[in-house]
This record gives structure tokens, sequence and C-alpha cells, in this order.
């Protein structure tokens, strides 16, 4: 979000810096995954680390059943092919998802992006077009019983795309013939020069998928061949959990969508792992130009379902250390009071003036003894940036306080120094304040409420190195300040600061459609009473409508989400 109004030389370069960050970050699951279609790399840092470490997207089509999960191995896969098939998805390749008829499926991470929470993938076996793996290749990977010369590439001398399609081109094409007369590239662990080999097969992909013109008419995608997750006697992944799901996809092709099974898969693993996967759409019409896109409406859990899974999802990172644990996790939320006179999601003055809005953050590992202001119960929820719904901003925070951050006496967005303190209170990394136990040393320097002045705010926007642990060690040194006792209602909860958003002459969001808003909320019957008012303003000025639900917050420390058709005063029908 652009910073508006800021009033010092330190503020417009941090407007400056936001607003460019924000072209880089900008980052929900089908922004993530088209960045990572679009990103064509001959290796992911190392001659070991494949291009699939890194980009491109690993996709699995499937169908909805009931004998198994969608996520667990197929019998095939497991009795024949020793292994799960993916196909590989990026720009400089062809793809045509066509396979049986399959409208829909699972995306994995590659595994440099993963969450820190998951397990990573293996590859064993990569094949340029149709592997044939489940009709009888020794472990998935190896010959048929067609030709002896169908077994792994490396082991014959194959090692480069144009000996790989000599190869291929050998046998006459007749049935089947050609799909299991081709070697595989064995990508397994402990195989030397494995991102040279994957980019070899890369070139053969674009050989073979009629880039010459050859007449024949080849498969229309290639294979990839991953290690079997391990599994319990009844074949079915015990923690599945650990997996490294980045989405279920649908398409919409011929009159038909999988978007259905999509959802039914969704459901599934939320009741199954407790987690919310996302539901992408993947567009496939442009063989050579795929692209994803989000749609809020298509999820098969509701609103409260995904602030519940949010809520009790601990997680020191979302995928990298330059992936805070707010980009996947936790409510970001900020409490209000309703105002016939301004709208609930415009910035107050001093957030404009300042360049940054407070905020607070929920995790069931984070203590909370009280929420800043005791007289609101109603107000807003931002998405994590990861779960943000296409064509919205992202939500871009600046910084975080274990504790109540005095932020309207501070410089810098709110995250510099306050008046009281300025050089003392400058961001903890610029006075070299790394940790939890650093911060709280610092933090207990001054005694009584000037420890609020005086503390410092970890930077965990997008400038930083180490960014994901920055807003874990703000998170540890909350909890650790958490059992002193104190009458101070700022020692019982957190801030987290977000930029603010443009605004006009009169304080008015220039785009309140664009905001990334997950909920109103409210926890009793004056907040629903506003929230419900906060509903109807926001549709009457957007046509958006953004749901209420209710946040029960009788036990501070495990607080839940619960959506109810009563509540909604306007809605999607």
């Amino acid at each position: 979000m652009k910073l508006h109004n800021v009033v010092s030389v330190a503020s417009i370069l941090g407007a400056i810096l936001s607003f460019n960050l924000q072209q880089e970050a900008k980052a929900n699951v089908a922004d993530d995954l088209n960045k990572n279609y679009n990103n064509i790399v001959n290796n992911c840092g190392s001659d070991t680390s494949p291009a699939y470490e890194c980009s491109g997207n690993l996709v699995r089509l499937t169908s909805a059943s009931t004998s198994y999960h969608v996520w667990d191995p197929s019998p095939n896969s497991i009795n024949v092919a020793k292994g799960i098939s993916f196909t590989y998805l990026r720009h400089d390749i062809k793809v045509d998802l066509r396979f049986a008829g399959h409208l829909s499926g699972i995306i994995y991470y590659p595994n440099m992006q993963k969450p820190s929470s998951t397990d990573a993938s293996e590859v064993r076996c990569a094949f340029p077009t149709d592997g044939f793996t489940i009709n009888g290749r020794e472990n998935g990977c190896g010959a048929t019983g067609w030709s002896a010369g169908s077994g792994p590439c490396q082991d014959q001398g194959i090692y480069t795309a144009d000996a790989w399609y000599t190869h291929f081109m050998s046998v006459t094409q007749n049935s089947n013939n050609q799909y299991q007369h081709q070697c595989s590239f064995t990508m397994s662990a402990g195989t030397p020069n494995t991102a040279t080999i994957f980019d070899e097969d890369l070139k053969a992909i674009r050989k073979v998928f009629h880039y010459e013109n050859d007449g024949l008419n080849h498969a229309s995608y290639n294979e990839l061949l991953m290690k079997l997750w391990p599994l319990n006697a009844k074949n079915i992944i015990d923690n599945p959990e650990k997996l490294p799901i980045q989405a279920f996809f649908y398409m919409n092709k011929d009159g038909k969508s999988g978007l259905a099974d999509a959802q039914y898969y969704q459901q599934d693993y939320y009741k199954t792992a407790k987690i919310i996967i996302p539901i992408v759409e993947l567009n496939n019409d442009d063989t050579a130009n795929i692209s994803f896109s989000y749609h809020p409406q298509d999820r098969g859990v509701t609103i409260a379902d995904e602030l519940n899974v949010n809520y009790n999802n601990i997680v020191d990172n979302c995928g990298s250390k330059k992936k805070p644990a707010y980009e996947c996790s936790g409510i970001l939320f900020r409490q209000a009071s309703y105002s016939s006179s301004s709208h609930v999601w415009d910035p107050n003055a001093k957030s404009i003036q300042y360049g940054g809005i407070s905020f607070s953050y929920l995790r069931k590992d984070i203590h909370f003894k009280n929420f800043l202001h005791s007289n609101r119960s109603s107000g807003f929820i931002y998405y994590p940036s990861q779960q943000v719904q296409s064509g919205a901003d992202s939500t871009e925070v600046s910084c975080a306080f274990p504790v109540g951050g005095k932020t309207d006496y501070r410089s810098y967005g709110r995250c510099g120094g306050s008046f009281s303190y300025p050089q003392a209170s400058t961001e903890c990394q610029q006075q070299n304040i790394n940790t939890a136990e650093e911060w709280y040393t610092h933090f207990m320097s001054v005694a009584g409420d000037a420890g609020f002045y005086h503390q410092c705010g970890f930077d965990v926007s997008h400038c930083g190195q180490d960014t994901a642990n920055a807003f874990l060690q703000s998170i540890k040194a909350h909890n650790q300040i958490y059992n002193m006792q104190a009458n101070v209602s700022e020692y019982g909860t957190n801030e987290v600061i977000v930029g603010t958003q443009e605004t006009d002459a009169n304080g008015k969001s220039v785009h309140p459609e664009l905001l990334p808003l997950q909920a109103f909320y409210y926890q009793n019957a004056t907040g629903l009473t506003e929230a419900q008012k906060y509903q109807q303003d926001y549709y009457n000025t957007t046509s958006k409508v953004v749901p209420v639900v209710y946040m029960n917050t009788t036990d501070l420390n495990n607080i839940s989400f619960e959506y109810k058709a009563a509540d909604q005063v306007v809605n999607n029908n």
C-alpha cells in the first residue's frame, strides 16, 4: 500500500521503499504460483539444486475418490510406479493438462519455498513426455518390458536433450512404443549435476512438444516421478499436515469444471489435517502461457474455519527467512468503533501523518491478557498476505512491538524512535538487538511505564534479511514479558504496524475496494451492531461483501471465531 502525507525525510524515504517493496512482494497464493511459473532459471544456486527446487509449479492431476485421500498415493502409484507422478509447469515449456478427463488436482511447493513445518519432496526421475510409469517400468523410473534401452538415461550415457531426442525417435511411432522406449533422467538425491541434467530435460520437452513441427502426436505433458511418502499399513500417509501442499486447483474445460472436486479436497484436508489449503483456478487454454487466479467464492470452507485455522497455525516462517509468519498464519486485527462521520477502514489523522496504522496480532502461542482498547468490541481483520484475494493489495507489515509501542509518539511510520528516547528506541536491528532476551534487557533498563517509550520495535518488513526470525523474536519477547504483574494495558497485548493505504485530501481511502479485508468482527451485542454497520457501509462504498464474524474472547489464550448467517446484513446472494 502507498504511504501518504508523510512529514519527515525519513518517512518519505520509507514511503518510497514501501511502495517499491510492495511491487515485489504482493503475495497471495495465485501471485506466488504465477511468479514461480514465470521464474526462468537454470538452477537454484548450485549444480545439485535443480530448477524445480525454486521455480515452476509441481502439479498432479487427480479426481475425487472416497477410496483414498487425494494427497495419498493411488494403488497404481504404490504397486506399479513406486512413486507419485507430477507434471512440471514453467513458462519456457508447453504443457497441455489433458489427461483422462481430470480437471482438478494438487500443487506442491518448490522445496526452497515450502513452510518450515512441512517436509521436503524428492524427485526421483524426470521424463520429457509421458513416462508410462504405471505400465511396468522397473521401480517407476527404470526399463520397461518393451525395451532394454528404456532404462535410466545416465546409465546409457545419455546426458543431453539432443541425445535423449535421438534415442526417443530411434523407434517407429507405433501405439505407445516411443513412450515406453524413452529413458528418464535420474534426479534422486546424490546424483551428480542434477541441475544441468534437469535443464537438459526441459530442452528435451521443448523438442518433443511440437516445437520442431515433426508432425507426430506426442503426449502434451511431461512427467516427474516423486519418491513415495512414508505410508502406514493401510497405505495412508500418517502425517498429511507435513506434506508441502501449496494449493488445490481446478480447471474449466469444454463446458466442465473441476471446482467441486477441488472444494472436496479442501474440505477433506481440513477435516483430516486441520489445515486449510487454498483453491486456485488454473487456466491452461494457452499451453505456452498458463496462469493461476484466486477467487474467495471458490473456497469450500467458511471464513470462520479459515480464521480458526490461521489462529492455530503456529509456524516460524512462511517458506523462507524473508517470509515472516504473519504472511500465512495468525490474526492481524484492528480494534475500532463506529462513527457516522468516517469509514472504519480509513486511517485516522495520525496514521496518515506517520504512514502507519496500529494493529495487533493474535495466535494460539501468543499469551494475551487484554486488548489495547478495552472499550472497543468490534473491528476488522486483514488477510495474511499469502491468502489475500487476487486483485487486492497485499498486507504490508512494517514493524512489530512485543507490547504496546506507544506508536502515537514515534517517528518514521510509527516504527522509529519515540519522542522521549529518540535514539534508544529506534528499530531493534539498528541497535544490534536481535533476540527476545536482548529486547527484554533493553526494555527493562528503564523503570516503570517509560519502558514502553524506550523499547524498540523489530523491523519485520521486506527490507530485512531475516525478517521471519525478527517477527518470531517479537512473539517470544511478548511471551517473556507476559508474566509481569502490572496493571498497564500495554503489557497484555502487542502492536504491529501496517503501512497506510493511499488517501485523498480528506483522509479517505482512494481505493477501499483493494484493501485486504478478510472480515469485520465483533465480541458482544454492541460490537455486532457496529460490525453490521461496517459491513453495510463497505458494501455501499465498494459493492463488495466482507463477512461479519463473532470473535469469542472468553479465554484470551484460546480465541475462536464463528460465522452466523443471521449476523450478515448483506451477502453474496
